[in-house]
């Protein structure tokens, strides 16, 4: 009875344990990557050509590795593909608008490898900001622009 109880306990928190770690390694990749992309800009004032997935051996990844970034992970830390935007084709992603060719997008699908439905809201960019609370929080999308997080957990 007692290891059933010690179960009941210790398993939901090294579940979450896990995630958590999964979380910040994603977090730390995003982060990466978005300053390549800023030294990238600086040096060059437009940034290399890339639309949605990550593919290893693309023009992206010769443009960035390895002045910039010695290595650029493809998939974040639950094996889905890294998505990247830059320059006009972040217009339409989760509610940009106005994107210019020094601008770039970094996302993760989160836990669950689904886009989320949500809207960045240049008037409130906090907006995007969220509690970890449950297990399901996990699967919420992480977003970076142009270095800046607009979709991350409050505390991380």
């Amino acid at each position: 009875m007692l290891l059933g109880i010690v179960s009941a306990v210790m398993i939901p928190s090294l579940l979450m344990a896990r995630e958590k770690a999964k979380l910040k390694g994603t977090m730390k990749d995003i982060s990466q990557i978005s300053t390549a992309l800023a030294d990238y800009v600086t040096d060059n004032a437009v940034t290399p050509a890339q639309n949605g997935s990550l593919e290893s051996g693309s023009a992206f990844f010769e443009a960035l590795t390895p002045f910039y970034i010695k290595v650029i992970p493809p998939q974040d830390q639950w094996n889905h593909y890294y998505l990247v935007y830059c320059g006009e084709a972040c217009n339409g992603q989760y509610g940009i608008t106005g994107a210019q060719e020094d601008d770039y997008l970094v996302v993760s699908l989160g836990k669950d490898g689904i886009r989320e439905n949500w809207q960045y809201d240049p008037n409130n960019p906090e907006s995007g900001l969220f509690i970890l609370n449950r297990q399901k929080d996990y699967s919420r999308d992480l977003i970076m622009y142009n270095s800046s997080w607009i979709r991350v957990p409050r505390t991380h």
